[in-house]
Parts: C-alpha cells; sequence; structure tokens
C-alpha cells in the first residue's frame, strides 16, 4: 500500500481535528468536575451549618427544660417557706357521663348544701 502525499496530509488533518476535538471534550471535563467540586464544597459548608444551628437548639432545649424545672420548683419552694404542707396531686376526676351516673353520684352526697351545688352544676338533671 503505498500512500501518497494528499492521504498523508488528510490524514494529519484528521487526526488534527481530532486531537482539537479531544481537547475541547477534555476542557470541557474539567470545566464539569470543577463545578461539581463546587458544589460539593457549598453543599459541605451548609451541612456544617446546620449541625451548629442543631447542636445550637438541642443547647437551648436542655437549658429551656433546665428553666422548666427550676420555675416547677420555685412555687414547691414558696408553698414550703409559708409553711404549707404539701399536697398529693391525683388524676383528674372523671365525671358521670349518663344521667344514671350522674343520679346515682348525686344520692351518694349527704349534705344538704353540696346536693344542690351538684344539681345545679349539672344541668341534665333538671326536668
Amino acid at each position: 500500500m503505498i500512500t501518497t502525499i494528499q492521504e498523508l496530509k488528510a490524514a494529519n488533518e484528521t487526526i488534527q481535528a481530532m486531537t482539537s476535538q479531544v481537547s475541547t471534550l477534555k476542557a470541557n471535563l474539567q470545566s464539569e468536575a470543577n463545578s461539581a467540586a463546587d458544589a460539593l464544597i457549598a453543599k459541605d459548608v451548609e451541612i456544617a451549618t446546620l449541625s451548629e444551628t442543631v447542636a445550637t437548639t438541642q443547647n437551648q432545649i436542655k437549658e429551656l427544660g433546665a428553666k422548666l424545672a427550676a420555675a416547677e420548683a420555685k412555687p414547691v419552694e414558696i408553698m414550703a417557706a409559708l409553711g404549707v404542707p404539701p399536697v398529693a396531686v391525683t388524676g383528674a376526676k372523671t365525671e358521670p357521663t349518663t344521667k344514671a351516673d350522674l343520679w346515682a353520684e348525686y344520692a351518694k352526697i349527704t349534705d344538704p348544701k353540696a346536693r344542690v351545688i351538684f344539681y345545679r352544676a349539672h344541668k341534665e338533671l333538671h326536668p
């Protein structure tokens, strides 16, 4: 196979064009890699900032919890300083819900004044 000078020139031009394309593609790829690295750095900074915010918020929650505990203890201290004996806290009383339950509760009351107060407080017992 004997190649002519024209064929060699044509092959050389093709090689130069391909080399130019490879250089362009390489530059584009490097640019995209740099952009991705910059975006990754920005996300790392954002994550660090959010982590600091979470830590600060958790510390504030702990501080508020301590303040709440102190605030809840303060009335007890005041009452103790005044000589008031502690009172046991019990669950909320459940009110009877049906008329029969209300009448049964009413029947248990022996104090006439308490019966009147109970009757007036429960309008559903009224005829």
